[in-house]
């Protein structure tokens, strides 16, 4: 029986904005190292299982993404879900992928990809130790000793320990999902619990069993997407009562959807540094908060994360305060939970969206726009000569791949992140870098993080082919 791992890198990060968006989550941001923490993940999977045993979920718009910043991993291993409806509806989508493009039946851990891990060894032998235990449990559960008493994590109450493991595996006893401050340091004191760390082992006959046990409606759901064939398509091509039943579908954890109910459930007991860097105490907590432009008088207990331009901070106690150019967040410790319901608003969202027109204005002047199936194009400057213009292209979108019999251009990347492809080759794509482009040559525009093309060519408008675009314009010539 082999083994595979599935990455969950479907979240939003929205407990961290303004650093984690929507449109670039934390899980594709690198904070600690030269690698992001999606790839810091799969790199300590690669120290433990081969690449094409290594999938990763994740939702249409993070695909480009996660599809570049993993470039050893097959393009089948990136699962794109047709929702998003929290861990349960992404394990169970994904597994019932994987359970039908493989020849065997795998025991499959599941992990998280926006958490922080040091000593990689010993989160590899903890692995190792719950493969084995899964013949053994429904469900292994990864848990790490708890250093404080923290509210925001969930805890396991321990039971026995299992015999022949040395105190690192045990049964579970119970299972307490982000308790009061107060039971949060009884629990500490007790000594006999653990920080659940959100990985999950099992196998895959047992996880079938249990969710169809526990989540009828969801495995019902599962089983009519994959007799419709419908498996690896996009929700476009459902029909409306499929999309209505997704809809529908509640959003659940594995956590509180499954793991809770069981009876048979082991923890692995793991010896390595562990955080969940799911809000700003714990970034601060982890040094990944900038502030060497920041000046402090008089103030106490605050996190800030400032870099763009200097920051005094006076007399305040116990904030955060974080600004980026997506936006600016200032907010009692305390109160950290409430950001999640407010950028869900209708009335953050109508903020939102008058500032993308401001910004939309600013950058056009009097200048023609052309709205984009990919973002906008905006015409700046048009002589006889040459054609000046602004690309904007949307996170998790792409211009078609195409080519010009005659016209040369010349890209100067002015802000965002993401890839250019330019033949063959895929470039790294970020703020400063410029890139000619000769007639003839195959080239997209791959956007990571809205990506802002300034783009100089002559004057020859209608001359494009297009060799792939998902947009449908194959046949069709539109200028460029």
């Amino acid at each position: 029986m082999e083994n595979v791992a599935l990455v969950l890198a479907g979240g939003k990060g929205e407990r961290t904005w303004p650093k984690s968006t929507a449109e670039y989550p934390k899980q594709f941001q690198v904070l600690s190292s030269n690698r992001s923490l999606l790839q810091r993940t799969v790199d300590r999977l690669r120290l433990l299982l081969p690449p094409e045993q290594i999938y990763v979920v994740t939702n249409e718009k993070y695909k480009e993404i996660s599809r570049y910043q993993l470039p050893y991993l097959d393009e089948r291993n990136i699962i794109i879900e047709p929702w998003a409806k929290n861990t349960a509806a992404a394990v169970g989508y994904a597994a019932l992928v994987i359970k039908e493009e493989l020849n065997y039946e795998p025991v499959m851990v599941v992990i998280p990809s926006d958490h922080l891990i040091i000593n990689d060894q010993m989160w590899v032998d903890t692995l190792k130790g719950a493969f084995k235990l899964a013949k053994k449990a429904e469900i292994v559960v990864v848990g790490v000793e708890p250093s404080r008493a923290e509210e925001e994590y969930g805890y396991i109450i321990l039971g026995r320990s299992i015999p022949g493991r040395n105190k690192t595996a045990f049964y579970a006893q119970k299972f307490i999902e982000k308790p009061d401050i107060e039971l949060a340091k009884s629990l500490v004191r007790a000594g006999n619990c653990l920080w659940n760390s959100g990985v999950f082992v099992w196998q895959a006959s047992s996880f079938w069993k249990l969710l169809n046990k526990h989540l009828p409606e969801l495995a019902g759901l599962l089983n009519k997407i994959k007799n419709e064939g419908l498996l690896r398509k996009p929700v476009q091509k459902f029909n409306s009562d499929m999309k209505k039943l997704c809809e529908a579908l509640p959003s659940l954890s594995i956590d509180i959807g499954i793991a809770e109910k069981c009876k048979n459930i082991a923890v692995a007991k793991g010896s390595f540094y562990w955080d969940d860097l799911g809000n700003w105490k714990a970034l601060d907590r982890n040094n990944l908060c900038r502030n060497e432009h920041v000046l402090t008088l008089d103030s106490d207990g605050c996190i800030v994360d400032w870099e763009n331009s200097p920051a005094v901070i006076i007399g305040v106690k116990e904030l955060v305060v974080s600004g980026t150019d997506k936006g600016l967040l200032v907010c009692p410790k305390n109160r950290l939970s409430e950001i999640k319901t407010v950028l869900k608003s209708p009335v953050f969202t109508g903020i939102q969206k008058k500032v993308e027109q401001k910004r939309e204005a600013a950058e056009t002047g009097a200048g023609a726009v052309i709205n984009k199936p990919w973002g906008r194009e905006i015409i700046f400057a048009h002589t006889r000569e040459y054609i000046g213009k602004i690309l904007v292209i949307v996170s998790g979108e792409a211009t078609s791949l195409h080519y010009h019999k005659e016209k040369e251009e010349t890209f100067y990347i002015d802000s965002g992140t993401g890839f250019i492809q330019l033949g063959s080759k895929k470039y790294f794509a970020e703020g400063g870098k410029v890139f000619q482009i000769p007639p003839g040559v195959p080239h997209r525009i791959v956007a990571v993080e809205n990506v802002r093309v300034i783009e100089v060519s002559n004057g020859h408008l209608d001359d494009v082919i297009y060799i792939e675009d998902k947009y449908g314009r194959k046949k069709k010539k539109e200028g460029w």
